[in-house]
C-alpha cells in the first residue's frame, strides 16, 4: 500500500529542503531527498510550480551551479563526521547541498573523492582537511563509495598470476591504451576510455554506419543524442563513402580534413594537451 502524505507534509518538506539547498528544490530533488513523490505533488497541487507557490517560492532555476569550494567543504564535513568517505545515500541525509550538485560536477559518485582530492590539492587545503585527505589516500579508487555499483574487477587477483612469466611493477604513467592508436579500432578503444570525462555516454555501438550513438550534455541538465563515426584519419570518412547527413561527429586520431563540414574530435590533440598540462603541473 502506497504511503499517504498530507498536503501539510508536502509543504513542510519543500520548505525544509529549500533551506538545506539554499534555493527552491526541483521535483527530482524532492523525490530523491525525501518521502514526497511526484504522485503526492500531483494529488495536492497538480504540479510542482503550484506547490512552490504555496510555499511562497518561485520556480527553481535550471542548472543551478554551486561553487566547487562549497561542495568540497560540505562533502568533507560529512566525511569528517562519519570518519569515512560518504556514500551517496548517506550524503543525501547529512549533506547541506544536494548530491545531484556533486554528480553534475563529477559525473558519477565514484569520481567524487578524486575530484575533491584534486580541488583540495590545487587550493592548498591539505592541512585544513588533513584527516579527510588521509581517508582518500588510504582508500583505493575502486573501493570509493558509489551508489551501489562498483567498477568491475577480478574477484581473485592471485588466480591471474602465471608462474612461468615475469612480474612487472606498476606503470609510471598508467593508461588504458599504452601506445598511440594505429587504426580505427584503436581510436574507438581510446575514445571509450575518455568518453565519460569528455561528456559522452554511449547508448549504442555497432559495425554499421554510424559506428556509435551517444548522449552529450549540451547545457546543464540538457542532453542530446549525437551520431559518431570513428576514423583513424578524418578524411577516411570520404574514402569509406559515408553520408554527411547520417553523422554528427567524426572521432579520429589525426584530422587531415580541414574543410570537413562535420564536427571533428581529434584525439591526438586532446592527448597532447593533457601531456603538456601534466608537465606544467609538475
Amino acid at each position: 500500500m502506497s504511503q499517504e502524505i498530507t498536503k501539510k507534509e508536502v509543504l513542510k518538506t519543500i520548505t525544509e529542503l529549500a533551506e538545506k539547498l539554499g534555493r527552491a528544490p526541483t521535483l527530482p530533488e524532492l523525490e530523491n531527498m525525501s518521502r514526497v513523490k511526484r504522485r503526492h505533488v500531483r494529488e495536492h497541487f497538480t504540479n510542482m510550480t503550484n506547490a512552490l507557490r504555496a510555499c511562497g517560492m518561485g520556480a527553481p532555476k535550471a542548472g543551478v551551479r554551486i561553487a566547487t569550494g562549497l561542495l568540497f567543504e560540505d562533502w568533507a564535513t560529512v566525511a569528517r563526521k562519519l570518519r569515512q568517505l560518504p556514500g551517496i545515500k548517506t550524503f543525501r541525509k547529512m549533506g547541506k547541498h544536494s548530491a545531484e550538485a556533486l554528480l553534475r560536477l563529477c559525473g558519477h559518485w565514484s569520481a567524487v573523492p578524486r575530484t575533491m582530492h584534486d580541488y583540495a590539492t590545487k587550493n592548498g587545503l591539505e592541512k585544513k582537511w588533513k584527516d579527510v585527505m588521509e581517508m582518500m589516500a588510504e582508500q583505493p579508487e575502486n573501493d570509493w563509495p558509489t551508489d551501489g555499483r562498483k567498477w568491475p574487477g577480478p574477484k581473485a587477483r592471485r588466480s591471474l598470476l602465471k608462474k612461468d612469466r615475469l612480474v612487472y611493477g606498476p606503470l609510471m604513467s598508467p593508461a588504458a591504451l599504452l601506445h598511440v592508436p594505429l587504426n580505427e579500432m584503436g581510436v574507438m578503444f581510446l575514445f571509450a576510455t575518455m568518453a565519460l570525462e569528455m561528456g559522452f555516454m554511449a547508448t549504442m555501438v555497432r559495425t554499421a554506419f554510424p559506428d556509435c550513438e551517444a548522449l552529450r550534455e549540451v547545457s546543464p541538465g540538457r542532453l542530446q543524442r549525437v551520431r559518431i563515426e570513428f576514423e583513424y584519419l578524418s578524411r577516411n570518412f570520404l574514402k569509406h563513402k559515408h553520408r554527411i547527413d547520417g553523422c554528427d561527429l567524426i572521432v579520429c586520431w589525426i584530422n587531415n580534413w580541414p574543410d570537413c563540414p562535420l564536427e571533428v574530435l581529434e584525439l591526438s590533440k586532446i592527448v597532447g594537451n593533457r601531456k603538456r598540462q601534466n608537465l606544467t603541473a609538475d
